[in-house]
């Protein structure tokens, strides 16, 4: 993944703000904890699956260079 906008989603705002983003030319990636979550995102959006506590999320942002968390 290049590095971009990460979005710790899932919630209807979550998915609405990725596909606004990827509207206006943006590339964010959505992280969600279930595969239902994962199947309400279009395919366009990448998207990481699963649940993360801390030290994982720390982890995700340092080795894909995210510049912008949400």
């Amino acid at each position: 993944m290049e590095a971009g906008i990460l979005i710790f989603g899932g919630t209807t705002e979550g998915r609405e703000l990725a596909q606004w983003l990827a509207q206006r030319g943006q590339n964010p990636t959505v992280s969600v904890a279930t595969d239902y979550g994962k199947q309400l995102l279009p395919p366009s959006i990448p998207v990481l699956c699963g649940r993360m506590d801390r030290a994982q999320m720390t982890a995700c942002i340092a080795q894909n260079g995210f510049s912008l968390v949400i």
